[in-house]
């Protein structure tokens, strides 16, 4: 009897699953892997294979490939409570970088969209799912204290490596624009853009430069003294 293997992978997947139509059920299912169901998870990048055998030990063999998955980064800012019982916490996320667009998100509060406002202090996850069926879970937490009275940033580290995104975490006292301009020893404009801060901690990734060497980073805001902050690439 003829079989036919269903297969569902989304590209960038973790996990393949499909169902079998054909032959003389029950079937049973041998992957590369040791796995013996017809779903298996938490893959690895590589050739994964699957033989399925039916109830009159006819065989089917079936052959999947699991690409490798681009590294994701999310710009968001998350903006503190006033008291332990206060509902004006907030957490925006503006871009999802490495990740294929349109995006739909969901909280567990069940709200929907980019923004969860009118929040209590506590822990949040958002789920996201991208345009080609991927999904991605991100923790958020929501303080109570109050926001910072200047501008400030911190890097995650002053060593970085080069071509590769990293992240700076901007503390602002209140929500405005700010721009973000880096530069090299030479004082020479090398990239920039604008935020949207909130009031409260923002974290934003950048790419650091191609090339080894000391760099300069200027965040002007429209109110309040300049931030700087030097990395060096390696």
């Amino acid at each position: 009897m003829e079989q036919r293997i269903y297969s569902s992978i989304p590209l960038w997947a973790s996990e393949i699953s499909f169902k079998v139509s054909g032959g003389t059920a029950p079937y049973r299912y041998e992957w590369s892997n040791g796995a013996i169901t017809p779903w298996i998870g938490q893959l690895a990048e590589g050739i994964y294979s699957v033989t399925v055998t039916d109830q009159r030990n006819c065989t089917r063999e079936e052959t999947f490939t699991i690409e490798a998955r681009q590294d994701i980064y999310l710009n968001y800012s998350v903006s503190p409570a006033s008291g332990p019982f206060a509902n004006d916490g907030e957490v925006v996320i503006r871009d999802l970088i490495g990740s294929p667009g349109p995006q739909t998100y969901e909280w567990n509060s069940g709200l929907k969209g980019t923004r969860l406002s009118r929040a209590t202090p506590g822990i949040y996850e958002v789920n996201i799912k991208d345009a080609e069926g991927c999904t991605y879970k991100f923790q958020f937490n929501i303080p109570f204290e109050n926001a910072p009275a200047a501008l400030t940033a911190k890097l995650s580290k002053e060593l970085l490596p080069a071509g590769l995104f990293a992240p700076i975490t901007i503390e602002s006292p209140e929500a405005q624009t700010i721009h973000f301009k880096v530069y090299n020893d030479r004082s020479r404009l090398l990239s920039q853009q604008v935020i949207e801060v909130t009031r409260g901690t923002t974290t934003q990734y950048f790419q650091t430069p191609s090339q080894a060497g000391s760099y300069l980073i200027q965040i002007l805001p429209d109110t309040g003294s300049i931030c700087s902050l030097r990395f060096q690439v390696r």
